[in-house]
């Protein structure tokens, strides 16, 4: 199992990287508002911090992207210049989030349930499953490949 870089500020993320590539899992923790100067995550990227409100420069992460937070609401509100995952994507406690921005490729199953996204955007290939929020089901997914199943979910405020 590899073990993650915990990281509590932007300097630590820049510190682990060499021409804006970070190449091991990170968990961001605490201490960064927008991600600046790191192009590409080869592993996991961890999001644990409820003040992060952009992934901002990040444009591909080769493995998994989540936050998991608990206790109260994420703040994330943009994917940044995020382009490409090719792991899963669970963004479910991101209730400020309303866009995939540029995102186009999903390598695993794209989790956005609890978000207030209503498109899809730029995406053409979701590898795995689609859990998307209910108030999704007349967007028309014909343009995007999907392979695994589209399963729609009610919102459910589990911060009140």
């Amino acid at each position: 199992m590899e073990t993650y870089a915990e990281v509590f500020s932007n300097d630590e993320l820049l510190d682990l990287s060499k021409g804006g590539v970070v190449k091991r899992n990170v968990i961001i923790r605490g201490g960064i508002d927008v991600i600046t100067d790191i192009k590409t995550i080869k592993g996991e990227l961890g999001i644990t911090q409820r003040d992060i409100t952009s992934l901002g420069s990040i444009e591909e992460v080769k493995g998994n992207l989540w936050v998991s937070i608990y206790d109260t609401p994420c703040k994330l509100s943009s994917i940044g210049n995020l382009k490409k995952v090719d792991g899963d994507i669970n963004l479910k406690a991101c209730i400020d989030l309303d866009s995939l921005g540029n995102l186009e490729y999903v390598g695993g199953t794209l989790n956005i349930r609890n978000t207030r996204i209503r498109t899809l955007g730029t995406i053409s290939v979701i590898k795995g499953d689609a859990h998307l929020p209910i108030e999704m089901k007349s967007e028309p997914l014909d343009k995007i490949h999907i392979y695994g199943k589209v399963r729609y979910w009610k919102h459910q405020d589990q911060y009140t």
